[in-house]
Parts: structure tokens; sequence; C-alpha cells
């Protein structure tokens, strides 16, 4: 636990401004000339967003394998396709709006073929599975980014695990309640200025100016 607050200590308390995400099925070459890493630009970083992904994040690493899905078991390898819906649900059904699910093809450091996936709303990027690519920061919540934008991406549809067939719901569904289950384990919970949402597996208001803190991690 204590290992975990030391990773994430560093993200700064901001406000955060949100933007309409773009109509799905577009494809489209990200334009965003910096990434994010831990002693972030405050220009570019959008603290309130950033805690509650390094959150999301951290729960995803202390739930335990059996209670996942191959796909997380690794995580964050090859763990992007499944966490990305997930954290965007997780974010929209907690006042952070609505995020597309960005796929993306480009090129390793080794130039090998890739994929990834992350989440985007208007010019915001929110990545929680970067550093499964070598010297990529392990949070990544900016509005520029050259690594995102050296690929050729698509926006198929919103990031939520729920527009799925109903095999995969189920299946994200039930690992989405486990690591909600270990967000609760932390005292997690997010609040905004004068209004308290509650615990984190509470659906809390929308809202634009959110911050969370979890009782056994240190406060985000």
């Amino acid at each position: 636990m204590a290992e975990i607050a030391a990773d994430y200590a560093s993200i700064l308390d901001l406000s955060d401004t949100f933007r309409r995400p773009r109509r799905y099925g577009s494809t489209v070459r990200a334009r965003w000339p910096l990434f994010w890493r831990r002693n972030p630009d405050p220009g570019v970083v959008h603290g309130g967003l950033a805690k509650a992904a390094a959150a999301f994040r951290a729960a995803i690493q202390q739930t335990s394998a059996a209670k996942l899905p191959i796909t997380l078991q690794g995580f964050p390898a090859g763990a992007c396709g499944d966490a990305t819906p997930l954290l965007g649900y997780y974010l929209k059904t907690h006042g952070f709006g609505t995020f597309d699910y960005v796929s993306g093809i480009g090129e390793d450091e080794d130039g090998e073929r890739t994929s990834h996936a992350w989440l985007r709303q208007g010019d915001i990027i929110v990545d929680i599975t970067a550093d499964q690519f070598r010297d990529k920061a392990p949070v990544i919540v900016t509005d520029a980014s050259p690594w995102h934008e050296g690929f050729e991406v698509e926006v198929p549809h919103e990031a939520d695990f729920h527009v799925y067939d109903a095999n995969t719901v189920a299946t994200l569904s039930g690992a989405y309640a486990a690591i909600m289950e270990t967000l609760e384990g932390f005292g997690c919970r997010v609040t905004s200025t004068g209004h308290d949402a509650g615990p984190a597996l509470r659906n809390a208001p929308p809202i634009d100016r959110m911050t969370i803190t979890c009782a056994e991690i240190g406060a985000f």
C-alpha cells in the first residue's frame, strides 16, 4: 500500500475543464505535443481527473487476479482494451463526464506494429496502461502528447463496457465489481467543492471540480 501511495503522491490537485467528445466512428490523427510524467506541467494536468485515474489503476493492481479476466491479470501489459472502458465507466458515473474509447495502431520502440487504447474527452487524454511500453508513465492525464500523436486512431464508441455484447458485459461487470470492492477497501471518496459524493461505489452528480482521497493509500 505504501508503495502505491509513493507512486502517485506527485499527482497535483487542480480543477478540471472538460470538452465535448468527438462523434464515434471517425478516423483521425491526434495532435497533442507533450506527455504527462511524474513532474507534470500544471498547465496541462487535470488534477482531480488524474487522481481518480490513479486510484482506479491502483485498485486494478491490488485486486486478486482470480477476480479479473485474463486480459487484466498481467496488468498493464495487454490490458488497455479492457481497462479503458472500465475506467471510462468509472469516470462517467463519478461526475467526470463521458469519454471516447480511442483505439490506436502504431509502432513500438523496436519498429514492430502494435496497438493501444486510451480515453479521450475533447483534447484531454487519460491513459493508465501506457507503461506497458518502454519509458512511458504509468498514469497519463494531459491535453498534449506526442507519443499518442504517433498512432493512427479510431474512435469507435463511448468508453463504457456496456456497449459490448452480453458475454463481454457480464465478464467486465464482474471485473468492475471486484475493482470497486478494492476501491472501497482503500476508503476512497470522491468529493467536490462544498459536496461529498460519498464512498467511491456511489455515483456522484455531474460536477466539474472534483478530488479523490483514499484513506488506506494516502491522499491522491
